[in-house]
């Protein structure tokens, strides 16, 4: 690891991914032409790679990195555009117009859909898929009209309150006025591949590589216990990411990894 790089991953360690966006991008000419790879210390392997059935943190991080939602985070904390590029709210604060950016694409180069969102959501409502109550999106929405008569088997999917407009529009009903649904639920929405949930034969997400979204889609799972992120071609934003690649190490407790990163081995845990 080279000098740049081990002083980029104790701050990390000390301040959070996210409050190191500005620092980075000023370190970025001091590095350029080496490959970057950041390595994450993680003391358990996710049960899933699938935002439906995110539990733990470690999952709702990994979804960070995998998947963009219609809203995020910029990096000193205030809620702006991500997959969505503009937004129109009712007067009585229970419907959300989203109209979603032009050209966006799955890490395979399909067209990333309203429908795309739209099925996220039916994936966690459908009482045949057996979501855990502990989801972590699942309280992003349980506001929408008909949600939970939906989940508990009482009304069909078709009475769901979202609405696909078209490719690039969807519009969210819900059931009480929220003043507060662009600034949770839409960024914790993460989209679902319909092109490849309703194709026969396919296993999403258990391919390798897994299709997503965000900046980095999943290439490998390796029996070392370690995982590959590798930048998503098509993510609208790659001229702007500072690394090449994402290693995942499992099984590695806090006690460990703190030794890792003194050693130069591992940059955050």
């Amino acid at each position: 690891m080279s000098k740049p790089n081990r002083y980029l991953a104790n701050l990390l360690h000390a301040w959070g991914f996210r409050g190191l966006l500005l620092l980075v991008i000023l370190l970025a000419p001091a590095v350029l032409g080496e490959e970057q790879v950041l390595v994450k210390a993680m003391s358990f392997q996710p049960a899933s790679f699938d935002p439906v059935y995110g539990i733990s943190s470690f999952e709702i991080e990994l979804s960070n990195d995998l998947f963009e939602s219609l809203m995020g985070i910029n990096e000193v904390g205030d809620v702006v555009y991500a997959a969505a590029e503009s937004l129109k709210v009712s007067d009585d604060g229970k419907r959300y117009h989203f109209r979603l950016r032009k050209g966006l694409r799955w890490s395979d180069g399909h067209p990333l859909t309203a429908q795309d969102f739209k099925t996220t959501v039916e994936r966690l409502l459908d009482p045949a898929n057996r979501v855990d109550k502990q989801s972590a999106l699942l309280p992003h929405v349980v506001n929408l009209e008909n949600a939970e008569a939906i989940a508990s088997g009482r009304k069909p999917l078709s009475e769901l309150g979202v609405d696909v407009l078209n490719e690039r529009e969807i519009v969210f009903q819900l059931s009480q006025a929220s003043g507060f649904f662009d600034k949770l639920a839409a960024r914790r929405l993460y989209p679902s591949p319909t092109h490849l949930i309703d194709k026969p034969g396919q296993n999403w997400p258990h391919q390798r590589p897994q299709v997503s979204n965000g900046a980095y889609y999943l290439r490998e799972l390796k029996p070392d216990g370690s995982g590959v992120l590798e930048q998503n071609p098509y993510y609208r934003n790659r001229d702007q990411l500072f690394f090449d690649r994402i290693r995942l190490l499992w099984g590695v407790d806090q006690i460990e990894a703190s030794e890792l990163i003194k050693q130069g081995l591992v940059d955050v845990a």
